[in-house]
C-alpha cells in the first residue's frame, strides 16, 4: 500500500513542476513509438520513346561519281575537296583535238542533210503532180533518210558526251563542260589543269547532303510500336534533326536488333558525316 501511495505522489510532484501552460511529453524509448504512416504504391513511369542508336548514312542516289565521256586535257578546274557546287554548274572543262574534228563532221552532215531535205521536198512535190516516177521518188527518199539517220547519228553521239545543241550549232572550237549532276559537296577531286583523262578517269564525286538517312538498330522487343511513319529525333550539336521511318527490315540481327531505316526531314547542312553515331529517341 506505501508503494503504491509513493508513485502516485511521484507522479503529482512531476505534474506539478511542469511549466504552466506545457505539455508532459512522454520519455518512450524509440522501440516503443507507433507509427500511423501508410505505405504508399509506387509507380515505375512509363516511357514513351524508344531509345536506341543510329549511323548516318547516304543512299546510293545521293552520291554522284563524275567521269568525262571523252579523252581529252583537263582545263578551268577551280574546285577543292570540301566545296558545295549546284546542280548544273560547270566543274571543269576539257579539250581535245579530237573535238575538232568530231564537229567538222557534225556539220558536214548537217549541211548534206539540209540539201537532201530540200531536194525531197521538191521531189515529193513533182512525185504528186506525176512529174517523176514512183522509182525514182523512192531512190530520193532512201538517200535522205540515210543522210537523216548518219547526221542523228553524230549528234546524238556528241549530246551523249555533253556538248549542247548551243556547242555544236557554234563555229567556235569545241569545249566539253563536265556538269555536275547533283547540288551538294564535293567529297573527291582528281582533276588539275592540264591533265590528260580518258573516258574511264574519276574525276569528282558530289554527295548530296539533303538525302542523308539514318540506319537504327531497335530491339526486337520495341519493333511493334514502329511503323512506316513513326517519328524519331535526335540531337546534333545544339541542333535537333527530326524524321521519320521509312522501311524496317523483316529480319532480327544475331545481337536481337531489327534494322530501321529513316528519312531525315531536315538536316545541319555541311556538318552530318556518314558513318556518324548517334543517339535516337523513337516515339511509340
Amino acid at each position: 500500500m506505501k508503494k503504491i501511495i509513493y508513485i502516485v505522489l511521484a507522479l503529482s510532484v512531476t505534474a506539478c513542476s511542469a511549466p504552466q501552460g506545457q505539455e508532459i511529453q512522454s520519455k518512450q524509448t524509440p522501440s516503443e513509438v507507433i507509427s500511423d504512416s501508410v505505405v504508399s504504391q509506387v509507380v515505375v513511369p512509363f516511357s514513351d520513346v524508344i531509345e536506341c542508336y543510329g549511323v548516318l548514312d547516304l543512299p546510293p542516289e545521293a552520291v554522284h561519281e563524275v567521269y568525262c565521256k571523252a579523252d581529252g586535257y583537263i582545263s578551268g578546274v577551280q574546285l577543292q575537296a570540301g566545296s558545295y557546287v549546284r546542280q548544273g554548274q560547270v566543274l571543269a572543262t576539257v579539250t581535245s583535238p579530237d573535238f575538232s574534228v568530231w564537229h567538222q563532221e557534225f556539220i558536214a552532215s548537217k549541211i548534206q542533210l539540209d540539201w537532201q531535205q530540200k531536194h525531197f521536198d521538191r521531189s515529193r512535190q513533182l512525185f504528186a503532180d506525176k512529174a517523176i516516177s514512183d522509182k525514182e521518188f523512192q531512190q530520193i527518199e532512201k538517200a535522205y533518210l540515210l543522210d537523216k539517220a548518219a547526221y542523228n547519228a553524230i549528234r546524238n553521239r556528241l549530246i551523249f558526251i555533253g556538248f549542247s545543241e548551243a556547242d555544236l550549232e557554234s563555229p567556235a572550237a569545241l569545249k566539253l563542260s563536265i556538269i555536275s549532276p547533283s547540288s551538294g559537296a564535293v567529297s573527291f577531286v582528281e582533276a588539275v589543269n592540264g591533265q590528260k583523262i580518258s573516258a574511264a578517269s574519276h574525276l569528282f564525286t558530289i554527295v548530296n547532303q539533303n538525302l542523308y538517312q539514318l540506319k537504327m538498330h531497335v530491339s526486337a522487343k520495341d519493333i511493334i510500336h514502329i511503323n512506316s511513319n513513326t517519328a524519331f529525333y535526335f540531337l546534333h550539336h545544339s541542333d535537333t534533326v527530326r524524321g521519320h521511318v521509312m522501311l524496317i527490315n523483316s529480319k532480327v540481327e544475331p545481337d536481337n536488333t531489327v534494322l530501321v531505316h529513316g528519312k531525315i526531314k531536315h538536316s545541319v547542312a555541311m556538318q552530318l558525316i556518314a558513318g556518324q553515331k548517334v543517339f535516337v529517341q523513337i516515339e511509340r
